[in-house]
């Protein structure tokens, strides 16, 4: 009996057969020697022309049609014989692959030519040669060169953000503090010592984000050190919600929470936490007063899924579709009650959450809401 797996293979076997005959395979090939930018030319061992390819006739001013059997030196040179030091006369001595830069006065160029010699069994039937305008090479330079000023350009921006951020926040963070423990000393009022608790925890969560950002700055595109914390849900969620209460209060705007099952990831916690937030913060600034926000948490195959859903004024498409790029311009709305823009920008989060290993992904729609799904790995 034929198996299943018989079966494939035929099928696969058939379906090859079957391009094989649709498709001209030395027209396909004849296509992409000609596509290739280098000049290809392949040589008898008597120096003559056996194919070239499109760039040849760019590079030495010829057409193929004419040099096909000719002796490459007779037009690359314009000499009755291979010059000194010829490549292709090394490659058949050596017989070995050569590299040489070579000056060409006849076309006032400087060329890099490889030559590689095409063996049966011991004897060489052919050569292959690829030749190269240096002067192509030196643009291409030039280029590198412009694009390493534009990254220094970019190091300085981040040495001097990096600088704005230690400096002009972490300073008034720390007369916060201060004050702050001075209300928490002199008061007898309970309420008002839950609130600077608040407060203290408020700042101490906002100088983590304040290092980490720094941090990543710092380390922009090489590796961050994530810290293993472990994470447990749906503890993590309720705590952050009950931070941001005061906010949601303000616009009698109603949260609801949802874990399926009490669960336990391992991620770092300051960075999650700080993605969280800001997704939160949002969905307050651009939920109308007497709104919803709810946030569902649940298991997806290896992530963890944090779903925050709000009923605001939604995104339109043009801005959905970039607010999460780093190249972004121009993306500021204010908020439902007028609130101007806070927080660290859904750009920034977006690029915190892969560094965890993880995604965010955004739908929404103008006058109903958005939801903005957070997805970090398990461990």
């Amino acid at each position: 009996m034929t198996t299943e797996t018989e079966n494939t293979k035929r099928f696969e076997y058939y379906n090859v057969e079957q391009l094989k005959k649709q498709v001209n395979i030395d027209q396909m090939w004849k296509s992409i020697f000609d596509h290739i930018p280098d000049s290809i030319i392949v040589l008898s061992v008597d120096n003559r022309v056996i194919m070239a390819n499109r760039a040849t006739e760019t590079l030495f001013n010829v057409n193929i049609e004419d040099i096909i059997g000719k002796q490459c030196f007779s037009f690359v040179h314009g000499t009755l014989k291979p010059i000194d030091q010829c490549p292709h006369v090394q490659c058949m001595i050596k017989r070995e692959s050569i590299r040489k830069i070579i000056y060409e006065p006849k076309y006032s160029k400087y060329l890099e030519v490889i030559v590689i010699p095409i063996f049966q069994g011991k004897e060489i039937l052919a050569t292959i040669h690829i030749a190269r305008n240096l002067k192509d090479i030196i643009k291409e330079n030039e280029t590198l060169k412009v694009l390493n000023k534009e990254l220094e350009t970019r190091n300085e921006l981040i040495k001097s953000m990096v600088g704005t951020i230690s400096h002009d926040l972490r300073s008034p963070l720390s007369l916060i503090k201060g004050y702050n423990d001075i209300i928490q000393m002199k008061s007898n009022d309970d309420k008002i010592k839950q609130y600077s608790t608040k407060i203290n925890n408020a700042v101490n969560t906002i100088s983590d984000i304040i290092e980490k950002v720094v941090s990543i700055l710092k380390f922009h595109r090489k590796i961050v050190k994530i810290q293993k914390d472990e994470i447990l849900f749906p503890e993590f969620i309720n705590v952050i919600v009950d931070d941001m209460k005061i906010l949601m209060d303000k616009k009698n705007i109603s949260c609801s929470v949802n874990v399926d099952v009490p669960y336990k990831i391992k991620t770092d916690k300051t960075l999650l936490s700080s993605v969280i937030n800001n997704v939160i913060s949002n969905a307050i600034k651009f939920t109308p007063r007497g709104g919803r926000i709810s946030i569902q948490s649940y298991i997806e195959g290896n992530m963890v899924v944090i779903k925050i859903s709000d009923n605001g004024i939604g995104m339109p498409e043009d801005i959905r579709a970039n607010v999460l790029k780093p190249s972004r311009v121009g993306v500021h709305r204010k908020g439902t009650d007028g609130e101007e823009g806070s927080g660290i920008g859904l750009d920034i989060c977006n690029h915190i959450i892969k560094i965890i290993g993880g995604k965010i992904e955004i739908e929404s729609e103008v006058g109903k809401g958005t939801d903005v799904s957070i997805k970090v790995p398990v461990e």
